[in-house]
Parts: structure tokens; sequence; C-alpha cells
């Protein structure tokens, strides 16, 4: 796999939206725990895997269209356990949407990775899904989140208990689609666009 180099694809929330989850990103970097991703952008992560040819990924990438896509944030969520045991994914949950759903069905034809990313704790469920598509949260099975971040905590901590008892809900656009290159749980950008409508 020293060939390939992940990526992968993301919308971006709008500004204001932004702003009050990079807050919730800030608080717990305070805390000081082992953490992932609480350097990452506000994301809703579409797909991600290996490529063999990045270049010709990001090329295919800058020919992309695509229409604004509203959203709705419903409410904070953990995903316990969430890539390995003792980790807690906290994360803010989106309103069903069939445009997001469209929008990631329409990438993973054009964007199928050669190689899937490793996911561990996997259910059995997504299987199916990664054999397929290459990724397992697809269609149906994409619970549509933006992540603040993922957590060594015990479940029961008070961090995760007040982050639930958040009253944040609010409404936006995406602002853009963005394509960036994973290493060591850390995105780095390759491209951005704005929607074209």
């Amino acid at each position: 796999m020293s060939n390939y180099k992940k990526l992968g694809i993301f919308l971006k929330p709008s500004s204001e939206t932004v702003i009050e989850i990079t807050k919730t990103k800030e608080y717990f970097k305070k805390i000081g725990i082992d953490n992932r991703f609480l350097d990452d952008r506000p994301h809703l992560t579409l797909l991600h895997g290996y490529y063999k040819d990045p270049e010709k990924v990001v090329k295919k990438f800058n020919a992309f269209e695509y229409s604004a896509i509203q959203y709705q944030i419903e409410a904070p969520h953990v995903f316990y356990d969430d890539i390995q045991a003792g980790f807690h994914t906290l994360a803010y949950l989106l309103k069903k949407n069939q445009k997001i759903l469209n929008l990631q069905e329409n990438l993973i034809d054009i964007f199928r990775p050669d190689l899937q990313s490793s996911f561990s704790n996997i259910e059995e469920k997504y299987l199916q899904n990664i054999k397929k598509h290459k990724y397992p949260f697809i269609g149906k099975d994409l619970i549509a989140h933006i992540s603040v971040g993922n957590l060594n905590l015990k479940k029961n901590h008070k961090s995760i208990i007040n982050f639930l008892n958040l009253e944040y809900k609010t409404k936006g656009i995406f602002e853009s689609l963005f394509i960036a290159e994973i290493k060591d749980d850390t995105l780095f950008l390759l491209k951005e666009k704005k929607h074209e409508i």
C-alpha cells in the first residue's frame, strides 16, 4: 500500500457552524486527553479510501459539479467505542437529507477507492457496502454527522454528559466540498470548491 495515498471527500458547513463546532473542539483540547481529529476543520465525511493515482482523482474532482445542499443539526450524539475501544466520537447529528445521500452516491460512483480504509469495530451490516463500494457508510447506512473529535474518555465522563445535554441546533448551507489527503488522522486540504447553484 506504500504507493497508495489515502484521500477523503468532505462537505464543509457554513462559517457560523464551523465557529460553533470549533469552540467545542477547543474546549476538549484544553482538557488534555488522548484524542483524534480535534484539529480537523469541521466537516461531514462522504467517503475515504486509498487511491493509486491521487493526481487523477484530484483532476476528476476539479471537474465535478454539485448544487447547494442545506443541512440541519438536530442533536449532539456519541458513537461509543468508535475506531477503537475506549475512544468515543462526539458529533452533531444531521437531519436525514436525500440531497446528501444523492451527492454521496454520485461521488462513490466517480471516486470509488482502489482500496478501502481500515475499519476496526465495524458492524457486520456494513461489510456488504465495503465489498461493493470500498466504503461502509453508504446511502441508508450513512449516519450524517459533523464530528467534534474522537476522545479517550470514560463513557460516563462529565464532559460527555455535558456535551449530550447541549441544545445546539442550527440550519445552514454547506459552504464547500473538499478533497483532502489523510495522514496520521489529519486532513491536508488538496482542493476545495463551492457549489454551482
